[in-house]
């Protein structure tokens, strides 16, 4: 099931983007997975194996951005552990990866057609939202400047290997 939650405010947007292409975008990297071509992508807080014979690696530490998506998840009581932000390109119908959780986190920050089982929901930006990550969701008409964030618990699978990296690499405080 899909749940909007909340509805960014158009400033808010801007805020973020503009913040997005000062400090973001210059870090990206092109997105390895084969469906998700043209996609930029950098992994927040640690990088997820998107296989189980892939390593948790540390991913992009910006505070600014991690306590403005934290603070934003908490008004509907949900927790992240990683996340995403990814910009341009668009992304073939997939699950995600076996360290995610079910439930996952959207904030849409531009223009797209999200595509999520047998519905194809156009969002303009702004959309802050929950989704089951193992139901088969993708992307279409994506603006050339979208930017997305895309947010986790660790599944029980993960939860282990992702303690270790945690140990290794902490967070600060």
């Amino acid at each position: 099931m899909l749940t909007h939650h909340l509805q960014l405010s158009p400033k808010t947007v801007s805020d973020i983007v503009q913040y997005l292409d000062e400090h973001i975008a210059p870090v990206l990297g092109h997105d390895v997975s084969n469906y998700a071509l043209g996609r930029r992508r950098s992994w927040l807080q640690y990088e997820a194996p998107l296989s189980p014979y892939r390593q948790w690696k540390p991913g992009l530490r910006d505070q600014r951005i991690w306590n403005f998506l934290v603070k934003t998840c908490a008004k509907f009581n949900f927790v992240p552990d990683v996340g995403l932000v990814t910009r341009e390109g668009q992304i073939d119908t997939h699950r995600d990866a076996r360290y995610a959780s079910p439930l996952a986190v959207g904030v849409n920050l531009g223009p797209v057609t999200f595509h999520y089982g047998e519905h194809a929901l156009d969002f303009k930006g702004g959309e802050v939202f929950t989704f089951n990550s193992k139901v088969p969701h993708a992307t279409s008409n994506v603006s050339p400047n979208r930017w997305a964030f895309n947010l986790w618990t660790v599944s029980r699978h993960e939860i282990d290997r992702y303690l270790r990296i945690q140990e290794e690499y902490p967070l600060e405080a």
